[in-house]
């Protein structure tokens, strides 16, 4: 290694196409860098497979010079030249870690179960390859979360013109989604423990188990007691820097304000009976936990 981070050596190929199933204009055969690029996964120690999507795929509506684009996506797979590289890089079995640049959830085929790690960076901007490069060589530990739910297919969603709430986004879908709103991995393990109400806030202990300084993401849902209600809802989230072997005592202000729920005439209110309040670091869905091999911690009030 060198710099202490970066390999000595690097190879790249192009392998897809981002849409077309052709990389060169005049190729003859579909695929045509995919052998390419498995020639040079095959001599690689690590695969670092980049794919995902552009603002010209999930942009806004096409127009005239993307006319076959853009708009609402017609369902959450990749295009198929990239469907079809992630395929072959999988039959070596090695090291491969997939990396996915797009703006919205997106499926990555058998890399979900099969390959050692993915990485959702959504668009990173203009320094977004040194920020994942540098995620991916451990100069800082990932803390992100997902921002929305990614489903394991369409078919998962409500029709577009249901405008029911039901199944719709974590409060309410009834499903196992391939990776839930609010999760996130971590090089770090964190412990989270001594829950408690008081004071009007709910407070934990959080503990950095791990080697290395790192930033967790603690969040606080709730659940009410009334009819049809939500699962429970995200009420606060606080990012939180740990030194290894650091435990900090994180509080969450729980007002009145955080437990109103819209009644059916339009006005909020509290229910009455028991709220359960959840903290950890994802939402408490049994996904979530299967993940992270975690349960959040949760107080009645």
């Amino acid at each position: 290694m060198s710099n202490g981070f970066y390999p000595d050596s690097l190879l790249s190929a192009a392998g897809s196409h981002l849409s077309r199933t052709k990389t060169e204009a005049c190729g003859w055969l579909e695929g045509d860098r995919i052998s390419e690029a498995v020639k040079v996964a095959k001599i690689s120690d690590v695969t670092v497979l980049c794919v995902g999507l552009d603002a010209l795929l999930e942009g806004e509506q096409g127009d005239a010079s993307n006319a076959e684009a853009g708009a609402d996506k017609p369902d959450l797979r990749l295009p198929i030249g990239q469907r079809k590289l992630i395929a072959e890089i999988l039959k070596l079995k090695r090291p491969l870690i997939v990396v996915q640049i797009a703006g919205s959830a997106v499926t990555a085929e058998a890399a979900n179960e099969e390959a050692n790690a993915l990485v959702h960076a959504f668009y990173p901007g203009a320094l977004g390859g040194r920020a994942v490069a540098e995620l991916l060589f451990g100069m800082f530990s990932p803390s992100g979360r997902l921002p929305v739910t990614f489903y394991k297919d369409v078919s998962d969603i409500p029709d577009f013109t249901d405008y029911r709430m039901s199944n719709r986004t974590y409060k309410y879908y009834g499903g196992t989604p391939l990776y839930p709103f609010g999760y996130g991995l971590s090089y770090c393990g964190f412990e989270y423990g001594g829950i408690a109400f008081e004071g009007g806030a709910v407070s934990v202990d959080v503990t950095n188990k791990g080697g290395m300084g790192a930033f967790e993401s603690v969040q606080m849902y709730v659940s009410s007691p009334e009819k049809d209600a939500p699962r429970w809802r995200l009420k606060g989230f606080k990012n939180v820097w740990l030194a290894p072997g650091e435990t900090r005592r994180v509080r969450f202000e729980l007002t009145d304000e955080l437990l109103l729920v819209p009644g059916d005439d339009g006005k909020r209110y509290k229910p009455e009976g028991v709220h359960t309040v959840y903290v950890g670091g994802s939402q408490p869905d049994a996904r979530s936990e299967s993940l992270t091999g975690k349960k959040v911690l949760k107080i009645n009030i």
